[in-house]
């Protein structure tokens, strides 16, 4: 039964509907099969995920019997339950240096800890799953039962897997300078409005003028 029609894919009326998504422990395994020749071409071994752009850009094949090792996501015609389709051999290539360095093992995203923009761990990503359409990452997996959002991915290092921290994006700028509603007195004293200064009828700038005292009446 097929799962989807893949990124290149055609068909019914279920073109309008989203595809769904899969997981990378469900999609590693699978057979690649040509749709010229129905050869199996190879086995999926590692799901590459470009973690900036947010989506799969290369499957890496393993049992291959060709030179080349990976199949670039728009290469793909189908992404089913039983098998991934691509047009043949031709579309089995040998990575460039982007996709090589993206197919490292320190950037896979699996069995890393996630970290958030504000500084605290969320986990362990256990799985990730995305759609099997667009190539989309829709959910990081963790270890404890929690799932993230796709779109809060930021990238991913040596040390952790990084996400947004929708509690961070919220209090940007709350710890910056003052706004215009209020102004600190540098000596301590009271907030003070602009708008207060401005009803007062009083020029801040204008020095006190300090008047003579009146001389004693009965001094001679």
């Amino acid at each position: 039964m097929s799962e989807a029609i893949g990124p290149a894919g055609s068909g019914s009326g279920e073109l309008n509907q989203p595809a769904p998504g899969v997981r990378v422990s469900d999609a590693v395994g699978r057979n690649v099969v040509s749709t010229q020749t129905a050869e199996t071409l190879g086995r999926v071994k590692h799901v590459v995920i470009d973690p900036v752009g947010q989506r799969v850009v290369a499957l890496e094949l393993d049992k291959t019997r060709h030179s080349g090792h990976f199949v670039h996501w728009n290469d793909i015609t189908g992404f089913g339950e039983d098998a991934v389709t691509v047009p043949g051999i031709g579309q089995i290539v040998e990575p460039d240096p982007a996709l090589k360095e993206l197919a490292e093992k320190k950037r896979a995203l699996l069995g890393k800890r996630v970290l958030a923009t504000d500084g605290t761990q969320q986990g362990t990503c256990k799985d990730l799953e995305f759609d099997t359409g667009s190539g989309v990452v829709l959910w990081l997996l963790l270890d404890d039962g929690q799932r993230i959002p796709g779109d809060a991915l930021l990238g991913s290092g040596d040390y952790a897997v990084m996400v947004r921290s929708p509690q961070h994006a919220e209090t940007v700028g709350a710890a910056g300078s003052p706004g215009r509603e209020s102004q600190q007195d540098p000596a301590g004293g009271a907030s003070v409005a602009p708008q207060q200064v401005q009803q007062s009828g009083q020029d801040p700038k204008a020095e006190s003028t300090v008047m003579p005292r009146p001389a004693d009446p009965q001094q001679p």
